[in-house]
C-alpha cells in the first residue's frame, strides 16, 4: 500500500481507512504507515483521528512482542538461531512456543 499523497514519507488519511478496513491477516505494514506513527513519537501531535492510528499501532506492537517472545524462548532454551522459533498466539493472553 504506497501513499497515494505523492511521495510523502507519511501515510495519507486514504491510506489509513484502507489499512483499517482490511482483516487483520491481510495487514502489511508499510514505511508509510509507519510513518504516521514516528511522526507522532516525534512531534507530539496526531495528524489523523486515533481510530484510524489504532490498527497501525496495533500491528505495530503485535510484531514488537512477538519478536521478543521468540527471542526470550530461544534464549532460554538455548535454540540455535537456525532453528524455527514461534510463539502462537491464543486467546486471553494465552500462547504456546514451537521450536522446530
Amino acid at each position: 500500500m504506497a501513499s497515494q499523497s505523492g511521495g510523502d514519507t507519511i501515510a495519507s488519511q486514504e491510506d489509513l481507512e484502507r489499512f483499517a478496513t482490511l482483516e487483520p491477516a491481510e495487514r502489511q505494514l508499510t514505511e508509510a504507515l509507519k510513518g504516521v506513527v514516528a511522526e507522532t513519537a516525534l512531534t507530539g501531535r496526531n495528524r489523523y483521528p486515533f481510530s484510524l492510528v489504532k490498527p497501525v499501532v496495533e500491528l505495530l506492537l503485535e510484531q514488537v512482542m512477538e519478536e521478543a517472545c521468540m527471542f526470550v524462548f530461544r534464549t532460554l532454551n538455548g535454540c540455535a538461531q537456525t532453528h524455527l522459533c514461534m510463539c502462537v498466539p491464543f486467546t486471553q493472553g494465552m500462547h504456546a512456543h514451537l521450536c522446530m
